[in-house]
């Protein structure tokens, strides 16, 4: 049986365990000396005391509070309220003081009991107060909850239409590199749509999830690196490494592939001479950082617009989605070379 104290303290029942704790303790220190005179009796008492006490706080939870207070009967619930906190100072006074420890408690019988029934009837109505606390607790929680699961299902959609977006400008651009394979009637034509089979493959069906495996998505770098250099005249000016060790990390999906095209567009791709593209992927503990230089043109270079393009303008939007305040994210150009710089940063 695993021990989730996590899962535990984030219940909307924690505060419940721990109001019980704290009370079966104090009633066990107040009370020892029942314990010293009678053993059985303290245990009797003991069970009998929790017992109503729970009653109090339940029946306020469960039947009053639904049924008369959030109805707004409020005339209901207080008179229930006094009603049952009088049957908790009889059963106390007449079960408890009188019946039990009556012989062993001696101030019990000295005491008026105008005195008796005010205070164990006080006793009663501060467990009204506490259970109308958990209350007001527990409407908090759940409207939390609520919250969280709204913005939930909001990033959700949000991310689902941002990939929406991934797949058609992926097509865009590859099956344009597949009909300029085709009208010079290349060899290389039936293994680049074999690639492009196994990432669509992957696009479709598996990065549909919040994050996947880091794995995952490096193959499905590596096939659009291999279709790139499939059409690629100088093909040694072109290079994606991976470094560090690649185990279970989980990433969100398709973060990197944007930069890559954008690489392959604006450089290698855009007839520039001696074109290239240096990409590095390096994986620690805690960081997954991209980079990425690649030769652009001139008139490329000087165009303000390089950095708004669909695929880098959707990345910042499914950056600030995935990682809040985890991820930095750089571009700049110089000297002809367009500089990418991506680090996120891993949940713990």
């Amino acid at each position: 049986m695993n021990f989730d104290l996590k899962k535990i303290t984030e219940s909307k029942y924690f505060v419940h365990y721990i109001f019980w704790a704290v009370l079966i303790v104090q009633y066990s220190i107040d009370n020892w000396y029942l314990a010293r005179k009678s053993i059985p009796i303290y245990i009797i008492c003991f069970i009998l005391k929790n017992v109503l006490l729970m009653g109090i706080v339940y029946a306020n939870l469960l039947v009053l509070i639904p049924h008369f207070f959030k109805q707004k009967k409020y005339l209901q619930y207080f008179v229930s309220v006094f009603i049952i906190g009088l049957l908790y100072t009889a059963c106390t006074i007449i079960l408890i003081e009188q019946y039990l420890i009556g012989d062993i408690k001696d101030w019990v019988l000295e005491c008026s009991i105008q005195g008796r029934v005010t205070v164990d009837f006080l006793v009663g109505m501060r467990y009204f107060v506490i259970s109308f606390l958990f209350y007001l607790i527990q409407q908090r929680y759940e409207q939390q909850q609520q919250l969280t699961n709204i913005l939930l299902e909001k990033t959700k959609s949000d991310l689902n239409y941002l990939r929406s977006q991934i797949n058609p400008h992926f097509l865009f651009n590859t099956f344009n590199n597949l009909y300029g394979l085709a009208i010079e009637k290349s060899d290389k034509t039936p293994e680049v749509i074999l690639k492009l089979s196994d990432m669509m493959d992957y696009m479709l069906y598996e990065s549909n999830e919040l994050e996947v495996l880091l794995k995952k998505d490096i193959e499905n770098l590596q096939n659009y690196m291999a279709i790139e250099l499939l059409r690629q005249k100088n093909t040694n000016a072109i290079s994606f490494t991976v470094e560090g060790k690649v185990g279970k990390q989980k990433i969100a999906p398709l973060l990197f592939l944007p930069l890559l095209e954008n690489g392959f567009k604006h450089g290698v791709s855009n007839s520039i001479e001696n074109g290239f593209l240096e990409s590095q992927l390096i994986v620690d503990n805690k960081n997954i950082t991209f980079k990425m230089k690649n030769n652009v043109s001139k008139a490329t270079s000087n165009n303000k617009a390089l950095n708004r393009g669909i695929g880098l303008t959707n990345l910042h939007k499914r950056l600030e989605l995935t990682y809040p305040n985890r991820y930095l994210f750089e571009t700049k150009i110089e000297n002809e070379i367009f500089y990418t710089f991506l680090q996120l940063t891993l949940s713990v």
